[in-house]
C-alpha cells in the first residue's frame, strides 16, 4: 500500500482536526477537532473496509 493512498474516510467531527496521534497497536486513532470534541477510532472497523 503507498503510504499517501486514502483507505477510508473517517466521519463525525463537525469541523476540521487539528490534532491525531495513533495508540501503539496501530489500530486506534485519536482525534481533536475544531468543534470542541475528540473522538478515538478503531480504524480495523471503521475505515479499512470503507
Amino acid at each position: 500500500m503507498d503510504l499517501e493512498q486514502v483507505v477510508g474516510n473517517l466521519k463525525g467531527h463537525l469541523d476540521y482536526s487539528f490534532a491525531y496521534t495513533w495508540h501503539q497497536d496501530g489500530q486506534i486513532l485519536a482525534t481533536g477537532n475544531q468543534d470542541t470534541t475528540c473522538r478515538l477510532w478503531d480504524i480495523s472497523v471503521c475505515c479499512l473496509n470503507s
